[in-house]
């Protein structure tokens, strides 16, 4: 049923692009800007997008690569650091009460957050090693997954330019017998292979990539953290904890 709405959502995505292209294609023409093609290239890879994803996991997707293009890591790495170095403090002292208040904390990141509560809950050294390591490909993996995503869309969105450019050379021989309606078809079939080759090499290529440089810097703070939270389960000193980012650096 729900592959059944996706292809309902997408197809009808599908026939928006074709149809707003169609009934566009004789106005809406300002210097390289072409409404015909624009409504084309443009939607016809959501429309696809809709049919190949689920539309929750299509929001997943667009909020990780907003994430990813404005995450400040290296700020985020100090803040990973002190936060261990005082949960190592606090082991040693016994006071669990502190690193419970880690976990509670909404500013810390993720990879804090587990294993501050996995360190509060006792898990032994080997539960917690495995457990940290779940959570970190399932966030990594979705990373991958919004950049594969993406990907699509930068497959699509070519192909959807090419389908412009045929439909205008048709509508263009069409009009061969009156050289005055040659315009449209012409602006159509030049503007869409652009628009198709530009949407994907500058915006979704790039998305693309901005998500798998994340899910590298996420992998990374994951394993700083598993480190972290055995040296802390093993009451190392707050230099021991510290010198994990210290040699990353």
């Amino acid at each position: 049923m729900r592959l059944l709405l996706r292809i309902l959502l997408g197809g009808g995505l599908l026939a928006l692009a074709f149809i707003a292209s169609r009934a566009l294609e004789h106005g809406g023409e300002v210097g390289l800007f072409n409404a015909s093609a624009f409504a084309l290239v443009i939607i016809g890879p959501l429309g696809v997008a809709l049919v190949a994803y689920e539309r929750s996991e299509i929001v997943r997707h667009v909020r990780a690569v907003i994430t990813a293009l404005g995450d400040a890591n290296e700020a985020g790495r100090r803040a990973s650091a002190a936060a261990f170095v005082a949960m190592a403090q606090a082991k040693k002292g016994g006071r669990l009460q502190e690193i419970a208040a880690v976990a509670d904390a909404g500013s810390t990141s993720r990879e804090v957050r587990a294993a501050a509560l996995l360190i509060v809950k006792r898990y032994d050294r080997a539960a917690l090693r495995e457990a940290l390591l779940a959570q970190a490909s399932s966030e990594v993996n979705g990373l991958k997954r919004g950049e594969d995503f993406f990907l699509t869309l930068a497959r699509a969105a070519p192909a959807f330019g090419l389908i412009g450019t045929i439909l205008g050379f048709i509508d263009l021989l069409r009009q061969l017998s009156d050289a005055s309606k040659l315009g449209p078809g012409m602006a159509l079939a030049l503007t869409a292979t652009l628009y198709g080759i530009a949407t994907s090499y500058c915006v979704y290529h790039p998305l693309a990539k901005a998500l798998s440089a994340q899910a590298r810097l996420r992998a990374g703070a994951w394993r700083e953290a598993e480190q972290a939270a055995l040296l802390v389960h093993d009451e190392r000193g707050a230099q021991d904890v510290q010198a994990i980012w210290e040699r990353a650096a």
